[in-house]
């Protein structure tokens, strides 16, 4: 504590300004001291905001039946993690249903245990889904928390009650008295990263955090990272599905396919095979617009973001080329700037011609996109999401959006396209 005689505040001290905006959004307190000792106070961490499902586009229903039985083994499993007097790192390796039920049993014993929960993932979407699908599995009060619209959410749900909460990385620093799990969702999400200044990766702070607060912290994915994977300090947890329902997977040279093909032989005729039999297909792509850039045939030239450098990506139903880092729009040419050829074309694919070609080949089924792009206003997102669910979907189109909510219904084929193009990003 500082003694605020000790400060000694002008009307233009730089230090007693900063030290009230700090008090101002809670982030220290003024105390009344006794002969300058200030009293203990508890240090105030991550704001926490209450349940919201107003904010939320929508949340789709989960059906109770389609998550199996928890087995003894687990329940014993759990039994023996949270008697244990220091951290206990699992990795639960399984399918999504089976990781819903088995946090939502972990939320129980560790509430009857007087502990409290932090369940972390790496899309706000995903954990506003967790929120709205744990409260009435655990029958407990599950709370979403995000960074704060205003000073007075950093006080909340802190005391002696156990309290369960939800969020993105940012949740992993939620001061919560009594930890006793910490459940990392998807913990292969590069969403985890914090990207900006201080950086962190919010699978590494549960680590670390579940070590100070001996708690039990659970690293689950259907397809675990190799950091978790395959650290020595971590336990493996395995579920896996039964070997009928895994699927079968067929890689497509596209070298002996016609150049510039986009869906190959293959892939069409599965996609007209399925479609026969009213299944559901899925086509990712993790490019949107039309094009990834043009190019002038003749020069080799290409257009570029005057702010970013960057090629600019061709939208063919805007008309325009238009930057994805500042936005940046210019009209397109009708020939090169350089040159002045006329042999300006587009090269690379996105969801955009996936779609325009897709309605093409299958002129009868009802095709969704879903993108940054067609998801940008919240009326529209809505519907697409309501149609990419509803049984009349016959093909859905998406990028890595498809995957910032909850699980996707069951499709009955596959296509990953141009599936080597993500091997040069960098994770």
């Amino acid at each position: 504590g500082i003694l605020s005689s000790t400060l000694r505040p002008t009307p233009r001290d730089h230090v007693a300004r900063a030290i009230d905006t700090l008090i101002e959004r809670s982030w220290i307190n003024r105390v009344l001291s006794d002969k300058g000792r200030i009293s203990a106070r508890k240090r105030r961490g991550t704001p926490l905001a209450e349940p919201d499902g107003q904010q939320t586009l929508h949340h789709a229903v989960i059906d109770t039946d389609q998550l199996p039985e928890i087995d003894p083994a687990w329940r014993a499993h759990l039994h023996q993690y949270f008697q244990a007097d220091h951290m206990k790192k699992i990795v639960l390796h399984a399918p999504w249903q089976h990781r819903i039920a088995r946090l939502a049993e972990a939320i129980r014993q560790a509430h009857a245990r007087n502990k409290s929960t932090i369940v972390v993932c790496g899309e706000t979407a995903k954990a506003r889904w967790l929120t709205h699908v744990l409260a009435p599995l655990t029958g407990l009060q599950i709370v979403f928390i995000q960074p704060p619209s205003s000073p007075q959410r950093w006080k909340r749900h802190q005391g002696s009650t156990p309290t369960v909460i939800v969020g993105t990385r940012s949740a992993v620093f939620a001061q919560l008295d009594s930890v006793g799990l910490i459940w990392v969702e998807g913990e292969e999400d590069s969403a985890l990263k914090e990207p900006k200044e201080p950086r962190y990766h919010a699978r590494d702070v549960a680590c670390l955090r579940a070590k100070q607060d001996r708690a039990v912290v659970i690293l689950a994915s259907e397809h675990p990272s190799m950091e978790s994977q395959f650290d020595p300090e971590s336990e493996v947890e395995r579920i896996q599905q039964d070997m009928n329902l895994q699927p079968k997977i067929e890689l497509v040279d596209l070298t002996k396919e016609r150049r510039g093909t986009l869906l190959s032989q293959d892939l069409r005729s599965a996609m007209r095979e399925v479609l026969e039999c009213k299944g559901k297909i899925l086509l990712f792509l993790n490019r949107r617009g039309y094009a990834r850039t043009l190019i002038c045939r003749d020069c080799g030239w290409v257009p570029r973001c005057p702010t970013c450098t960057v090629a600019l990506p061709y939208y063919r139903k805007v008309g325009s080329l238009t930057c994805r880092y500042c936005g940046v729009a210019e009209q397109l040419p009708d020939d090169c700037p350089l040159c002045h050829a006329t042999h300006v074309s587009p090269v690379g694919e996105g969801t955009e011609q996936v779609e325009t070609e897709a309605h093409r080949l299958f002129p009868h089924a009802t095709i969704v996109r879903l993108d940054s792009d067609t998801l940008r206003h919240p009326a529209t997102a809505r519907s697409l999401w309501e149609r990419a669910r509803s049984k009349s979907c016959d093909i859905l189109i998406g990028t890595q959006a498809l995957f910032t909510r909850e699980p996707l219904p069951q499709h009955h084929l596959v296509g990953i396209l141009q599936a080597d193009s993500g091997l040069h990003v960098s994770d």
